[in-house]
């Protein structure tokens, strides 16, 4: 459904501004439409949006019990309001109109926003309506459709653009909350029991409902409780869904992906077989089967009560610590529950069990089976409190596998349906973590990385997008015609050149670091990682990625990482300030001047001032009063000036770190220098090495990987400002980068292999 729904909003949108021959007649019956007929049409029309309304008037005025109703028409409303706006901006040029009989619509409009929110409506809270009630929704769109198309509100192609985005919008909202579309009802479910040899009676649908599938319980013929999970067509998209947005998001994606209902209901079975075989108490398993061609069923066994739903102070201590004991039965086999939660953990007789093994995987890795671990102790720790829930984990878990489970006490490794037992914030895994170690006497270890993205890395996202955003809108005035015969006729025996000198500067950046660190260091192998760092900068970009390749390098050579830090920090901080003196010395002595001669800088220098010296005083006041700015900011100041002072006793080791930095500049300077000269402009020395040196500032300040985007733009608006023209600046900027930036981390590649061969990082 969503999928024909895209093609057809992508077909229509496609094909919006064509007017064939059909809406061409229909355009023309349109105008000779008597007056009453026309009042007619608006009539239905506005009959759509009133059979919306009560539909949502209905689910809200029965909150309680249709809460998840409620959510899934705002969430499908939301998605039709933001798509038709998008869609009707890009494709029409307009603002979408939902009242074209009370604002008026000029003329026709892509998609037709009536038809998009009435089908998403009836679509999402159809399998809650009365077959009648439903099929008259239908019968509204199918009117409104062609409606829309006599009163002029959309063409043909912008009423089925409106019907494929209602389909769009209702597909994502039924497949990333589940539904109950496509199961069947008690009788059916009855019916298919008994078409696997199952007797059942009283079948009711159940009280807790999971994701992706529908439960029921009922009683077999000989009055022993069952309960029935059922499969519809939702839940192979539903778990496609899920296992796609963990794979992004998370390093372990959860269990493999099934092929078809089927699958699901045997994979269940399957893993509910096993457990009971490993000694765990499980569910029997009456039947797993696909009864019909729509539907996929599993019988189990359901006696007892969930724990969820019984008094805490009715749970025996004892019946935890057999739940935790059977929690290590499971994994010592290597099988992760995977949903390990209060829901999947039944007590009766004084024994408990485990039941819904929908999500479980063998063989599994040990994030899934330290997530089981995790899920369970904190929905534990929320229902009976932290100290309860650890002292009955370490007698039936063991303390050794407690405390391994400790780095993954954090809400990254507790399922969505977990998380929403348990409270927000870092303080309730916090104090589960200090309950551990207080209890095992153990050091509280580092959380593990159970995150692929981080706010982190969407921020670094967002800033390379942005990045690429200046550079398009740079390269948009380019002549390419004129930046390609630039590229033939330049001079290539220069640009090897260029390349060579681009490349001795890992030399002079060894040299550097052999001159910040005390430790005796071998040149051979500090050139090979300054190589590797090339490489390894494409990931990581700015001085982060430079500076844990050198702790993890100067690690081997006996240095701690605090020094290793420390004397990375100085380097990096020598090689900032002989960038600045090169910038302040040659625009104040060399007088070089980056501005062109056709714009004009009023600058207020009393503005200028003053704005230092409020950046300045605003920095003194958060370092004396912002206690969590000061312990970020002081120590490592402390331990650079340490380092500073450290040099100054070797004034050889001084002279060597800055005389290292400047020839790093003056060789690069010198890189682009024979660049130019390639592309046949002579420039002045001094101009291009301060060009070079306002690209290297911006790419250090902004965390870009690699600069890429920013520098290029820099280097050009650089060379145009000291007269090259724009088609040659832009050739020039790019070859460089090549030349320095982009060909270096493939044989960086392999330094970081040799590095690694040899054990040095």
């Amino acid at each position: 459904m969503g999928i024909f729904g895209a093609l057809l909003v992508l077909l229509t949108a496609l094909r919006a501004d064509q007017v064939e021959w059909l809406e061409d007649f229909l355009g023309r019956m349109v105008e000779v439409f008597p007056s009453w007929l026309a009042t007619t049409f608006e009539v239905i029309y506005g009959i759509g949006l009133i059979y919306a309304l009560i539909i949502i008037a209905v689910a809200v005025s029965q909150w309680r019990p249709r809460i998840v109703l409620i959510r899934d028409l705002a969430s499908a409303i939301g998605l039709v309001v933001v798509l038709t706006v998008l869609l009707a901006r890009l494709v029409s040029g307009a603002w979408p109109v939902l009242l074209p009989e009370l604002f008026g619509q000029a003329e026709p409009l892509f998609p037709v926003a009536r038809v998009a929110l009435v089908t998403a409506v009836l679509l999402v809270a159809g399998p809650e309506l009365v077959r009648p009630f439903r099929r008259v929704g239908w019968l509204i769109v199918l009117f409104m459709f062609f409606v829309a198309i006599a009163l002029g509100y959309g063409l043909p192609g912008d009423a089925l653009g409106g019907l494929g985005l209602g389909l769009v919008s209702a597909s994502i909202v039924l497949v990333a909350f589940g539904s109950a579309r496509g199961f069947p009802d008690v009788d059916d479910v009855r019916s298919g029991l008994q078409a696997l040899g199952v007797e059942v009676q009283d079948v009711t649908v159940a009280a807790y409902q999971r994701w992706g599938a529908r439960t029921f319980d009922g009683h077999t013929a000989a009055g022993e409780p069952i309960r029935v999970g059922v499969y519809g067509r939702d839940a192979k998209d539903a778990q496609r869904v899920a296992i796609w947005w963990r794979s992004i998001w998370y390093r372990d994606a959860g269990p493999a992906l099934t092929s078809s209902r089927l699958h699901q209901v045997e994979h269940e079975a399957l893993l509910t077989i096993a457990a009971q075989n490993a000694g765990v108490p499980c569910p029997t398993v009456y039947a797993a089967g696909e009864p019909t061609t729509k539907t996929a069923l599993i019988a189990l066994s359901a006696g007892g009560e969930r724990v969820d739903t019984m008094d805490p102070d009715d749970v025996d201590d004892a019946v935890l610590v057999d739940v935790w004991q059977s929690v290590r039965t499971l994994h010592e086999d290597r099988i992760a529950h995977g949903r390990l939660n209060e829901h999947a953990v039944r007590i009766g007789d004084g024994r408990a069990s485990i039941e819904d093994f929908h999500a479980a995987s063998m063989a599994a890795p040990v994030e899934r089976i330290q997530g089981d671990v995790a899920e369970l102790l904190s929905t534990q720790a929320n229902m009976f409190g932290t100290q309860r829930a650890v002292t009955v984990a370490q007698r039936g878990l063991g303390p050794d596998a407690l405390v391994a489970a400790l780095p993954y006490i954090q809400r990254s490794a507790v399922s969505t349906e977990g998380r929403k037992a348990i409270p927000k914030g870092k303080s309730f895994f916090a104090d589960i973590r200090e309950e551990i170690a207080v209890q095992t006497g153990v050091e509280i270890p580092k959380p593990a990385q159970l995150t692929r993205i981080s706010w982190r890395t969407i921020f670094m996202f967002a800033l390379t997008l942005l990045a690429g955003y200046a550079l398009i809108g740079m390269l948009a005035g380019i002549d390419y015609a004129s930046v390609w015969k630039e590229l033939q006729d330049a001079d290539w025996a220069w640009i090897l050149l260029a390349l060579i000198v681009a490349t001795s500067t890992l030399a002079s950046d060894a040299f550097s670091m052999m001159a910040a660190v005390a430790a005796p260091v071998p040149l051979r192998p500090t050139i090979q990682l300054e190589s590797a760092i090339k490489f390894i900068q494409l990931a990581i970009g700015g001085a982060a990625g430079r500076m844990a390749t050198n702790v993890a390098y100067l690690r081997k050579f006996g240095v701690s990482a605090t020094a290793s830090v420390t004397q990375g920090g100085v380097d990096s901080l020598t090689g900032f300030l002989i960038q600045s003196v090169i910038l302040v010395a040659a625009i104040v002595i060399g007088n070089v001047d980056l501005i062109p001669d056709d714009v004009t800088v009023d600058v207020e220098w009393a503005l200028v001032l003053g704005l230092l010296v409020f950046a300045v005083a605003s920095s003194a006041l958060m370092l004396r009063f912002v206690p969590a700015v000061r312990n970020r900011v002081i120590p490592p100041a402390q331990q650079m000036w340490a380092g500073l002072r450290d040099l100054g006793s070797d004034p050889s080791r001084l002279v060597q770190l800055f005389g290292a930095n400047l020839a790093s500049q003056l060789l690069f300077g010198l890189s682009l220098w024979l660049t130019a000269l390639a592309f046949g402009w002579t420039l002045p020395y001094l101009s291009v090495v301060v060009v070079y040196v306002v690209m290297a500032l911006l790419g250090g300040l902004l965390p870009i990987p690699g600069g890429v985007g920013v520098s290029e733009a820099v280097l050009t608006a650089g060379l145009m400002a000291i007269g090259v023209d724009e088609s040659a600046a832009f050739a020039i900027a790019v070859t460089f980068r090549v030349l320095s930036a982009y060909l270096p981390p493939v044989w960086g590649w392999f330094s970081l292999r040799w590095l690694q061969r040899n054990e040095y990082l």
